[in-house]
């Protein structure tokens, strides 16, 4: 079932437009909080903002008895796209065994090094493909640290068929879970005039119109508006604008309407927003930088933009590398773990070799060089039993004797052996058969909670 666009005369999208503007401005947000009826008469809405009141005011949300109908259906709109997001993430149609083996690993992974809310907003989306070479945008707090556009791909002959074989190719590898992908990443999509063909090929491909993140939706406003008339026809459900800063908004609010926007989110960049941003590519480099208050608006630990588990490729120099998300560090400031990485000039090249990759991944203990503990999880007793915990999540040995679980991990923090060579250690140890320990081992890994990062970064 559909949410109504409109409850009690209220139309959801402006509901949306308000709040938008709530989060990027703080002189709206006091202006609304002291008088929410001149914000009304500003926006030109003919209703009145308190009727919403639960989904600005934080405080009035915590002790409010009982929901409007139009909050409801907000809330309803915002679940039906966090369950979009949910089903993206979710794996369905990966009919690769180990791409999908290796992708619910990282996802886990993800989860004990990140934490819930980080990583429910991830949705190791299976590839991203770049249609530049850099960004003309020149974000000072870019995430993936975008260089400057150098480079565009043109749709004509031969990159139009190339385009196409390689989008079949990696349908035909990963298969459906292949619509989730999309044609960005460290670029702008609106630097190409030919985003548009590009991403009808896509469809037509995958069964999917990709999702579209732009920072240049004022460049070209005619080209914005068909852009997302042509997504919203071929089924795509949100799009993203990028706002980078409070002119560039209002701006933005000026262009377009409500309604025009009903279905993109207006990303809220812009220095005085109440978002911070996050440290990773350019902005771990500044995460000095502060607002006009003096507050810092830069998250003080590492975190990631990244959302692919599976392949970044470039079409215009034919790079392909696989990817997961991690947080930013000095080895992987980008974010993301780079664990293959070569080089293509047809799709057929390209099959091959991300077969091969897929064949030669790690997906059971027993392929691993030797098995360790993974840096972010740490070994503790409760109760007289091991428990392995991380910042944010916590794995039990249930069924396990204690004696058993503390030599297992022991060798696991020691890091030095094979999980044969483990397995049999074990065994003279504590007495557990190597087929329980094998089984343990796996499960561990299957997890997330065993080392796999890279040791070199590509």
């Amino acid at each position: 079932m559909q949410t109504p666009t409109e409850v009690a005369h209220i139309p959801l999208y402006e509901v949306k437009r308000l709040l938008e503007r709530a989060v990027a401005e703080p002189a709206f947000r006091e202006k609304l909080q002291d008088n929410p009826a001149q914000v009304a008469s500003e926006c030109g809405f003919d209703w009145d903002p308190n009727e919403v009141r639960a989904l600005w005011d934080q405080q009035y949300a915590a002790t409010e008895p009982a929901a409007t109908p139009v909050v409801t259906a907000f809330r309803e709109r915002v679940q039906g796209l966090l369950s979009m997001r949910d089903s993206m993430r979710s794996g369905e149609g990966a009919h690769h065994p180990a791409y999908h083996k290796w992708r619910e690993r990282q996802k886990h992974r993800f989860l004990l090094e990140m934490g819930q809310g980080k990583a429910h907003a991830i949705i190791h989306a299976p590839m991203a493909l770049e249609l530049n070479k850099g960004c003309s945008v020149g974000c000072w707090f870019c995430g993936v640290s975008a260089p400057k556009l150098s480079e565009i791909w043109a749709y004509d002959e031969p990159n139009s068929a190339h385009w196409r074989s390689t989008l079949t190719t990696l349908k035909e590898i990963l298969g459906p879970i292949a619509r989730w992908g999309f044609c960005y990443w460290a670029t702008d999509p609106l630097d190409n005039p030919d985003y548009e063909k590009f991403c009808s090929d896509f469809h037509e491909i995958t069964g999917q119109f990709p999702q579209t993140t732009t920072a240049l939706s004022l460049r070209d406003p005619q080209r914005t508006r068909k852009l997302l008339q042509l997504s919203e026809e071929k089924g795509c459900r949100i799009n993203r604008f990028s706002i980078l800063t409070l002119k560039n908004f209002l701006a933005v609010h000026q262009e377009y309407s409500a309604r025009e926007l009903a279905h993109v989110e207006c990303i809220p960049q812009n220095i005085e927003s109440s978002m911070k941003y996050t440290k990773a590519g350019k902005a771990q480099d500044r995460q000095d930088r502060t607002d006009r208050a003096g507050n810092l608006v830069v998250t003080e630990e590492g975190g990631t933009i990244a959302c692919v588990s599976g392949f970044l490729i470039n079409m215009v120099d034919g790079l392909i590398r696989m990817i997961t998300p991690c947080a930013a560090s000095s080895k992987w400031p980008l974010g993301y773990w780079v664990v293959r990485e070569g080089r293509f000039a047809s799709a057929e090249e390209l099959g091959r070799l991300v077969l091969s990759w897929l064949d030669s991944l790690a997906n059971s203990i027993v392929q691993l060089p030797f098995v360790r503990l993974s840096p972010a999880m740490r070994v503790m007793e409760e109760e007289g039993q091991v428990v392995l915990v991380s910042d944010y999540g916590r794995v039990s040995f249930r069924g396990i004797p204690a004696q058993s679980a503390r030599q297992v991990v022991s060798l696991l923090v020691d890091g030095k052996h094979t999980a044969e060579e483990l397995a049999l250690l074990n065994l003279y140890t504590s007495g557990m058969s190597e087929t329980e320990t094998l089984a343990l081992l796996e499960r561990l890994f299957d997890l997330g909670c065993l080392d796999e990062e890279p040791v070199v970064a590509a």
